[in-house]
């Protein structure tokens, strides 16, 4: 039926090693003009999701699509699925891995996870153009709304796509986008596993969830990563403009695997590229906030099964040094034997330290003195985080014994 998408499950007698390539026949008549689609939606703003296709043997753009008889009837977001995530044979034939290409209009998109070092994410984001024969999904935004297709929304260029399930991806220039605000932020797991999300500052959003504006998780992988708006799970958000130096975005994670893990900016866009808007990520757990505009972070992990969304968040001031905190030229750590004596210019009134994982090792009041001295007798060598509490506020230092 024409408009509607197909999913055709793969055998199971493939290897899971040697790539098989084969084809699959789809005859008939090449359409043209109008064609409509009818989408059914279940109660529950999480439901909706309909397998539509791309009718036409030729590009079709999702502005068009949307704006040209759809706006009543579905949300302007897309859905691709996509076969590039070779993640199974590092985690097992049980791993889940979200495998959707997200796109949102006026806002932008995010590919789906990724093996770090194999592919190059910011070239698996959804572009304008929807190839001929690409399956996608659309969201209802009621029951048995119509879809309509028609030829306002075929383009005559081959430019700016990806057809999701190709071996190869086509080397063709993209269609300039509208300068918009954002960045991306990425998580590589210790396998080198990596989840993206998008963060948009656009005129037509909130910082409340937005339908239109705004994309869920499409699927909950074994490596999660995703900013949350209350309930709302988002691998794509948009948020109000102007940009405030107050804003606070939540982050939440889960990890297939126990290590090192890395949270960094992955492309910026608009003021975080023209002007180098800091975007500073806040461990709470540690107290470390870093300005991921001048380096990615990295923490410690366990495996998580259930999202830890407390963690971390976004921040555009760093409220530490914005409070007055203690400054690198007010503060100095040395290490003197099996002690590490700290100095400040400024009553301390007690000193922490923590490991990689967040785990409180030692703590010690600094009985409002300018240097204390923090033993570490017994203690592993390697990376710790040392907390400092003065009368001027706190602050966060990384240090090795």
């Amino acid at each position: 039926m024409p408009g509607i998408g197909y999913a055709i499950r793969g055998k199971d007698s493939y290897s899971l090693t040697v790539p098989t390539t084969e084809v699959f026949l789809f005859s008939g008549t090449l359409n043209n003009g109008n064609i409509t689609a009818n989408l059914k939606k279940s109660n529950g703003v999480d439901k909706g999701y309909n397998l539509i296709g791309n009718p036409y043997p030729s590009n079709i753009a999702l502005k068009y699509l949307y704006y040209n008889g759809n706006t009543k009837s579905i949300f302007p977001k897309q859905f691709f699925w996509t076969n590039i995530n070779e993640v199974t044979l590092q985690q097992g034939s049980a791993y889940a891995g979200n495998n959707y290409a997200t796109m949102v209009l006026g806002v932008g998109s995010v590919g789906p996870t990724y093996v770090t070092g194999n592919v190059e994410e910011t070239s698996l984001r959804p572009q304008a153009y929807t190839k001929l024969g690409q399956g996608f999904i659309v969201q209802a935004r009621y029951n048995n709304a119509p879809l309509v297709f028609n030829n306002s929304m075929r383009v005559n260029t081959a430019t700016g796509s990806i057809f999701y399930n190709k071996n190869e991806e086509e080397d063709e220039p993209e269609e300039p986008e509208e300068i918009v605000d954002r960045y991306w932020l990425k998580l590589i797991n210790p396998d080198n596993i990596a989840n993206n999300i998008l963060i948009a500052h656009i005129a037509e959003a909130t910082n409340n969830y937005d339908e239109d504006y705004d994309a869920a998780l499409f699927a909950m992988g074994n490596d999660t990563f995703y900013s949350a708006v209350g309930t709302n799970k988002l691998q794509i958000q948009a948020r109000a403009l102007p940009i405030s130096d107050s804003d606070v975005i939540p982050l939440a994670y889960k990890t297939s695997k126990a290590g090192n893990c890395i949270i960094a900016l992955n492309d910026k866009e608009g003021v975080f590229k023209d002007s180098n808007k800091a975007i500073y990520l806040k461990d709470k757990v540690t107290g470390t906030v870093t300005n991921l505009q001048e380096g990615y972070y990295t923490f410690n992990s366990e495996v998580l099964t259930t999202p830890n969304e407390s963690r971390f968040e976004i921040l555009y001031t760093n409220e530490v040094l914005a409070a007055g905190a203690v400054t690198k030229e007010d503060l100095l750590v040395y290490k003197q034997n099996e002690t590490l004596v700290i100095k400040n210019n400024f009553n301390i009134s007690k000193a922490e330290l923590y490991d990689a994982s967040g785990k409180l090792m030692t703590s010690l009041s600094g009985n409002n003195t300018k240097e204390i001295k923090l033993s570490t007798i017994g203690f592993v060598k390697g990376v710790y985080i040392l907390k400092i509490t003065s009368e001027k506020g706190i602050t966060a230092k990384k240090v090795i014994l």
